[in-house]
C-alpha cells in the first residue's frame, strides 16, 4: 500500500509532513482460526514529492498481527 499524507497532528519529532510519501506491506493470510497471522511490513517515509508505487519497491520484511484481521478489498 502506498499513500501521501494529507493531514497531520503536530507535534514534536513527526516523521513526515503533509505531501510526505508511505510505503507498507500488508499480507492477508486468510480467515478462521486455522489460518496463519496476517503480516504487515514497517512503515517507509519519502519526503513530499512525487507519489511512491507500491509495486517495483522490492520485498519487505513482514511481521505477524498479533490482534486484528487485515482485509484486503
Amino acid at each position: 500500500m502506498s499513500g501521501v499524507v494529507t493531514d497531520i497532528t503536530p507535534g514534536p519529532g513527526s516523521p513526515f509532513v503533509v505531501g510526505s510519501n508511505i510505503v507498507f506491506q500488508m499480507i492477508d493470510n486468510g480467515e478462521g482460526s486455522n489460518a496463519p497471522p496476517d503480516l504487515i511490513s514497517l512503515t517507509f517515509f519519502f519526503g513530499p514529492g512525487p507519489p511512491q508505487p507500491c509495486t517495483g519497491l522490492g520485498i519487505f520484511a513482514t511481521i505477524p498481527i498479533e490482534h486484528g484481521n487485515v482485509q484486503v478489498h
